[in-house]
């Protein structure tokens, strides 16, 4: 498996898992298509703070139910978003040292949030913290970039 996908198998297990709204915070040449095809008929928001690469990604998967938001500072774009009810939230976004911080915004929000690159010492150890919100946990590691799956919900079984 191409080591920048090697989250698709939990993502699109929890995707399956909900019915609430997904949001991708960090565009991705493998969840945003992914995330655009398993979204059909909810609503899917992207938000994505390099111009340059959402103009890369976006075109062709905006649609009424799918919207991108450019913003330079996740901050700004999230913290509306976080206050809304997510089956999904996927966090992936660069630098990684924010994904923990973008993470935990929707803690109490959102059914299921995962990070990508778990396995990176970046992340690692502010996500462990994480893990108290949530009252399931699970880190997919069958390949190498870990997934960190944090659940208000049983974790669903990922292949």
């Amino acid at each position: 498996m191409d080591i920048w996908a090697t989250h698709l198998p939990a993502l699109v297990a929890c995707v399956m898992a909900t019915k609430g709204p997904v949001l991708e915070v960090g565009c991705g040449w493998y969840s945003t298509p992914v995330l655009h095809e398993l979204c059909k008929g909810r609503n899917l928001v992207t938000v994505e703070s390099n111009r340059e690469w959402l103009d890369r990604i976006s075109p062709g998967y905006g649609s009424k139910e799918h919207s991108f938001i450019y913003s330079p500072d996740y901050s700004k774009a999230l913290i509306g978003l976080s206050s809304d009810h997510w089956g999904v939230v996927f966090v992936d976004n660069d630098p990684e040292g924010r994904r923990v911080w973008d993470a935990e915004r929707f803690a109490h929000s959102a059914d299921y949030v995962l990070i990508h690159d778990y396995d990176s010492s970046i992340i690692k150890y502010g996500a462990d913290q994480l893990k108290s919100l949530f009252p399931f946990h699970f880190v997919h590691s069958r390949f190498p970039h870990h997934t960190l799956v944090l659940g208000q919900k049983e974790i669903p079984e990922i292949p």
